[in-house]
C-alpha cells in the first residue's frame, strides 16, 4: 500500500510546467526536487509517475538531509513499483536514516515491522522503542499500536496504560483513539468508571470521522435500543455506512437485518448480497450462511455443490454449523459424493465443539454403524450428551444449527 501523505505543504510551490521545463535541473533546492517527486509520485496535478518520480526524489535525498524523501525511499525499495527491484534491507536502511532524525512516519514504519517481522526478525522491545519515540513526537497511530499492546499481549497487559495512550491519540483527533476510549468507557477499565453514555459520544464523534467499528457499535445499539432511545432506521444506516467501510461483522448484521425484516423490508436477495460480501472479508459465520442460502435457495437458486464449497471454507475456519450441515450433505450425497464415513467426521468435530443436533448425529451414526463402528454402548454415551446440549442450548434460546440472529462482537477489532 502507498505510503501516507507525508508532505502538509501545498503542492503549488512548484510550477507544473517544472516537469516538462528543459532547464536543469541542477538548479533545483533539494525541497523543489522532493515537491516535484511528490506530485510524481501521487498524481497531483499530473500523470502518476512513479517512475519519474523515484529520479526527483533520490535526488533531494542526496542533496539534502531531509528525512521525508529518505522514507519515501523506504517504501520504493519495499514495494518496488515496478520500478526497483525490490529489497527489505535496503528499505529498512532508508527507514534508519529517517529515524535518526526523529522523523516520526519513518520511526513508525520501524516499529510496525519489528513488532510483525516484517522483512526482519520479530523483536518487540526494538518495536516498542521506536513507536514511542514516534509517540512522543505526537504521532497517533503509534500511540493506538502501543495502546493495543498494553491492551492484549501477554506479558504486557496494563489497561491504564492502554487507555491513557489511547486518550493521548483520541485527544490529537485520531479516530481510531477515539473509538477505543469509547469501548474502555463501555467496559469500565483502565482507571474509567463503566459509563455507555460516555462510550456513545466518544463513537458519535469516531463515526462522524468514519471509523468503522464506531458506527456498527452505533448501529447495534441504535437497533436494540441498548442505552439509546430504539431507533432501527439509525441503526440501519450505521450499519450500512460500516459495511460501506467493509466491516465484516456490520455486513454480516445487516444481512441477518434484511433476512428478519428488522429495520427494514425483508429481503432475502439483499440478506445474501450481504452475507456474500462479509464472506469475502473472511467471515465464517458468513461463508457457512452463503452455504445456507446456496442450499436452501434463499436470495439466490439453488446450487449444492457451492453450498459444500462454502461449508468446507466456514469448516476451515472452525465454524460450528457448517460441519453439521457438511456432514449432512456428506450423508445425503448432496452436492458431493455420498460418503457416511466423512459424515461422521464431520458430525464429530461439531459434536465436541457443543453442537446439540451433531451430537444427536454422533449417536445415530453409533447405533446405525454409518461411517464408524457400530456400538450402542457409544450411541448411548453420545445420546445423553445430547440431551445435555440439547438442554443447555434450549436454556441460552440458541438455535441449533442455523447462525444466530445476533452474536458477540469484540469492540476493539
Amino acid at each position: 500500500m502507498p505510503p501516507p501523505n507525508l508532505n502538509k505543504r501545498p503542492f503549488d510551490s512548484i510550477s507544473t510546467s517544472a516537469l516538462t521545463d528543459v532547464s536543469p535541473i541542477v538548479t533545483m533546492t533539494p525541497a523543489e526536487l522532493f515537491d516535484l517527486g511528490l506530485k510524481l509520485f501521487y498524481g497531483k496535478g499530473v500523470p502518476e509517475d512513479k517512475k519519474r518520480a523515484y529520479g526527483y526524489i533520490l535526488r533531494s535525498a542526496a542533496q539534502s538531509n531531509n528525512a521525508a524523501p529518505n522514507y519515501l525511499l523506504g517504501h520504493y525499495f519495499a514495494e518496488g513499483y515496478g520500478v526497483v527491484a525490490i529489497s527489505l534491507e535496503t528499505a529498512m536502511k532508508y527507514w534508519k536514516i529517517g529515524a535518526a532524525q526523529n522523523h516520526r512516519l519513518s520511526l513508525y514504519e520501524l516499529g510496525r515491522r519489528y513488532l510483525h517481522g516484517l522483512g526482519v526478525g520479530k523483536d518487540q522491545l526494538q518495536a516498542i522503542g521506536y513507536l514511542d519515540r514516534a509517540a512522543d513526537l505526537q504521532h497517533t497511530a503509534s500511540m493506538c499500536v502501543l495502546g493495543c499492546l498494553y491492551a492484549k499481549v501477554e506479558g504486557m497487559l496494563d489497561h491504564k496504560k492502554a487507555f491513557a495512550y489511547f486518550k493521548r491519540a483520541a485527544d490529537l483527533g485520531n479516530a481510531e483513539g477515539i473509538h477505543l476510549v469509547g469501548y474502555y468507557y463501555s467496559v469500565g477499565q483502565g482507571g474509567v468508571e463503566k459509563s455507555e453514555e460516555t462510550a456513545i459520544e466518544y463513537w458519535e464523534r469516531a463515526a462522524a470521522l468514519n471509523y468503522s467499528g464506531s458506527l456498527h457499535n452505533l448501529g447495534r445499539r441504535y437497533l436494540r435500543g441498548q442505552s439509546v432511545v430504539e431507533d432501527k432506521p439509525k441503526g440501519i444506516e450505521y450499519l450500512t455506512r460500516a459495511a460501506n467501510l467493509r466491516h465484516k461483522s456490520a455486513t454480516f448484521e445487516l444481512a441477518i437485518c434484511y433476512l428478519d425484516a428488522n429495520g427494514v423490508p425483508q429481503n432475502n436477495e439483499q440478506a445474501f448480497k450481504y452475507f456474500f460480501d462479509a464472506a469475502k472479508l473472511g467471515d465464517s459465520e458468513a461463508k457457512y450462511r452463503v452455504g445456507w442460502c446456496y442450499e436452501n435457495a434463499i436470495g439466490v437458486e439453488n446450487d449444492n455443490k457451492l453450498a459444500v464449497g462454502y461449508y468446507r471454507e466456514a469448516v476451515q475456519l472452525n465454524q460450528v454449523f457448517a460441519m453439521y450441515r457438511l456432514g449432512c450433505c456428506y450423508a445425503e450425497g448432496k452436492g458431493v459424493v455420498k460418503d457416511e464415513a466423512e459424515a461422521f467426521q464431520n458430525f464429530l468435530r461439531a459434536a465436541n465443539l457443543g453442537d446439540a443436533s451433531a451430537t444427536q448425529k454422533v449417536a445415530d451414526c453409533y447405533f446405525e454403524g454409518k461411517g464408524v463402528a457400530k456400538s450402542e454402548e457409544a450411541g448411548y454415551e453420545w445420546l445423553t450428551k445430547a440431551a445435555s446440549a440439547a438442554a443447555k442450548a434450549e436454556g441460552s434460546k440458541s438455535v441449533p444449527n442455523i447462525a444466530p440472529q445476533t452474536r458477540s462482537q469484540h469492540h476493539m477489532s
